[in-house]
Formats: structure tokens, sequence, C-alpha cells
């Protein structure tokens, strides 16, 4: 382990604070100020900055669940939504074990023409399934919904 790196405004700031002369004082507090200017200008510009660079990446929305008259408490952490299937998700798989998901999230419930069933791993999926999905946060959420061209 090396040691912290520094700023040439960090040796300035301590060297004109050893030195003995009469105007630096006034260095230090030009630089110490020209300092929290930019630390202010590039702390609050950055992200707008990155938006427009196109670096953010918008997290999923989660629509509200229509399909499916359940009540969830607040006390649950976890991320609830819905997702529709479609002919590009059947592609890769018809059954509910060969959907590409990952591990902590689940499928709860399916709602096929208001017809609705909990789900085992060898259910036949159909386009215009509807399934009441649970996942960990939205980091998995982003990951579910980027794996399948879900709707």
């Amino acid at each position: 382990m090396g040691r912290p790196q520094r700023s040439g405004a960090h040796y300035f700031c301590i060297i004109s604070t050893y030195r003995e002369c009469t105007s630096c004082k006034a260095y230090f507090n030009i630089v110490f100020f020209c300092t929290i200017i930019s630390l202010l200008v590039q702390g609050t510009s950055l992200p707008a900055i990155a938006k427009w660079l196109g670096l953010t990446e918008k997290p999923p929305k989660i629509g509200k669940i229509e399909s499916f008259d359940v009540d969830f408490s607040d006390d649950i952490k976890s991320i609830v939504t819905e997702i529709e299937i479609n002919s590009t998700t059947l592609s890769k798989g018809n059954k509910v074990m060969e959907l590409e998901i990952p591990e902590e999230t689940l499928v709860v419930m399916i709602n096929r023409d208001n017809n609705y069933f909990i789900p085992k791993g060898n259910t036949i999926l159909m386009e215009k399934d509807k399934l009441l999905i649970i996942t960990v946060d939205h980091n998995s959420l982003r990951k579910t919904l980027k794996k399948s061209e879900y709707t």
C-alpha cells in the first residue's frame, strides 16, 4: 500500500502554511476557495453530464399490478410486479423452468384468461400469460427484464 495521492493544490496549501511570507495566508485562502468551488461545480454537474453523455442507466419501470388482485404488506421489502409473456419469450422455451430469470426471482402466480393458478417448474406458458413475480431488489428485477423480452 502506498501513501495517499494528493493534488498539487494540497501541496501548495501545506507549503503556504509553513513558509514565512506576507501573502501566504491569502494564497491558502484562494486555493481553498477554488478547491471548494471546484468540488461544488463538479459534484452538482456530474449526474447531469453523465445523463447527457448517455452513461446512466434508467431503472426499470415497475408498473402497477393490474391483473392480480393482491395486496402486500409494506413490511415486505421485495419488489413485486407483473410481466406479460410474449412470442420472443416463448421462443426460448415454453415452461416456467425454461424462463431466463435469476435465482432470486420467483414466479408466484399466473393469470391466463382470468384463470389464476400457482405455477410449477413444468407449467406450460402461453402467449399473453401474465406472471406475478417477486424479486429481492431492483437489480434482480433489472436482470429479469434484461434477460428476456418481457412486456
